[in-house]
């Protein structure tokens, strides 16, 4: 996910029907909020619904929404971080009676709001109601809520745990059945739900149907009974109206709110959250990232020592990897800089051939190994850089033209030459063309300027070059045979 300017650190929080949930930092203005990243078309258009119905609640029992960002394809929406812990995450055992009722009464007021604004929800799972930690219980996650007066189907069904009997038959949904899924919270509050419904889904649905839901939650109260009805007319009709039921008891009009246990539960849900993202840093060698992740652990532990050694651990590692990249770019720095200097001197070199092959005189490197490697044949030509061209034994009285004149053959075979092209003839003693072959000698590269190759030499014009480079431009080139 590619993230705008003004957000980072976002910590992954878990996947839905819309797409990804991220928890995250967006500078300016300097806050926490909670992302919702569309993965595909379908999700982009449920969260353009979302937006909307968010837009139409403000002030309501749902976060507040930042901002929303739309292309064809993918949607961000922004929404306020609230600082609580979902129902899901609350460890029930732990309550007391007035806890749970505070919770299941917080639970109704805030669907109770939703319903009179004419929305139902359709997805009242324990991942959607978030207790937070001061008081009250906000809902979240839209993605299938809809208004009864405007859309008549709705999106989609929410979780196997909290559909209404009518919903799963395919009759429709409705604030009833809002209802329902209240009476299923209700029984995971107060912890009345047999253990082996809790992980079946089937079993779930055939005490759903049958009734037998409502069993369980006689020692609740009869209101909750009435709201488990398999029947959405037999329930009350709306959240209000359970509310009501509830508060006409005397029992249930002095409730508990478990803050500190609401925090405690809150402060072990982030540092699970954090570990296991600074864990998954740490499988694909994100030192930096396991680093940052672990550093918040520390800040928000009450007992960051413990925490520590891992911390000096990532610490160090990121430092070797920032430290091996540092040498890498050295390295590739200064073997561009070598490649550019051999190139530049590739070059000069390159440059000072040609300037002495145009002016007739090649400089060589050291006078003293040129007068061992490449003798000069000749006083005239002393001082010159000759190369040798093998020509072999040849018949008695035979005869050597060099661009159409005479030569004489030499004794051990080679012939020292200027570098230059020429056209080379050997016939035999009656005149039978023995060899007819144009020859290109190239001096050596390695060659270093003397202080006199900048001055212009003369050339030798006793002898005619052959610039042609084919047999029928060489027909026409006149040969004297002696």
């Amino acid at each position: 996910m590619k993230l705008p300017a003004d957000i980072s650190r976002a910590l992954p929080l878990g996947s839905g029907g819309e797409g990804d949930v991220f928890r995250a930092w967006q500078n300016p203005p300097g806050r926490t909020v909670l992302l919702k990243y569309s993965r595909d078309a379908e999700g982009a258009r449920r969260l353009r619904r979302e937006a909307k119905l968010l837009s139409s609640l403000a002030g309501g029992p749902v976060p507040s929404l930042l901002s929303f960002r739309d292309d064809s394809r993918h949607a961000l929406l922004v929404l306020e971080w609230l600082e609580g812990v979902a129902l899901g995450n609350v460890p029930v055992a732990e309550l007391s009676l007035a806890q749970r009722q505070g919770l299941f009464l917080a639970t109704c007021r805030a669907v109770a709001r939703l319903h009179e604004a004419g929305l139902v929800h359709g997805d009242l799972s324990r991942a959607n109601l978030m207790a937070q930690l001061s008081s009250g219980v906000e809902v979240v996650d839209l993605g299938v809520a809809f208004r009864p007066d405007e859309e008549s189907t709705p999106p989609g069904l929410g979780a196997w745990e909290a559909v209404a009997p009518e919903a799963l038959r395919g009759d429709g949904v409705s604030a009833a059945s809002d209802v329902f899924a209240l009476g299923c919270q209700a029984l995971f509050l107060f912890d009345a739900v047999p253990e082996s419904l809790r992980t079946s889904r089937s079993l779930w649905n055939e005490a759903a149907f049958s009734g037998e839901l409502a069993h369980f939650a006689e020692p609740i109260h009869p209101a909750v009974v009435a709201a488990l009805a398999p029947d959405p007319k037999n329930r009350p009709a709306n959240a209000s109206l359970l509310l009501d039921a509830l508060l006409e008891d005397a029992s249930w009009r002095r409730p508990g709110w478990p803050g500190e246990l609401l925090a405690k539960a809150c402060a072990g849900h982030e540092d699970h959250l954090l570990e296991n993202e600074a864990k998954r840093c740490a499988q694909v060698r994100d030192w930096n990232g396991a680093w940052c992740w672990q550093k918040e652990r520390v800040e928000a532990s009450e007992t960051p020592e413990t925490l520590l050694p891992l911390l000096s651990e990532y610490a160090r590692r990121k430092a070797s990897v920032a430290t091996i990249r540092r040498w890498r770019v050295v390295a590739g720095v200064a073997l561009a800089c070598c490649a550019m200097a051999v190139g530049i001197f590739a070059w000069h070199r390159e440059v000072a051939f040609e300037q002495g092959i145009r002016t007739g005189t090649l400089h060589t490197f050291d006078e003293s190994v040129d007068s061992l490697l490449y003798p000069s044949s000749g006083s005239e030509a002393r001082g010159d850089a000759l190369l040798p061209l093998q020509l072999g034994p040849q018949p008695p009285n035979a005869r050597l033209w060099v661009d159409g004149q005479p030569e004489d053959l030499p004794g051990d075979g080679v012939l020292w030459m200027e570098p230059g092209a020429y056209h080379i003839e050997l016939r035999d003693a009656s005149g039978n063309l023995l060899r007819d072959s144009l020859v290109h000698l190239r001096g050596r590269r390695r060659r270093k300027l003397h202080p006199e190759a900048h001055r212009p030499q003369p050339l030798d014009t006793t002898r005619k070059s052959f610039p042609a480079t084919s047999h029928e431009e060489r027909a026409n080139v006149p040969q004297t045979l002696g």
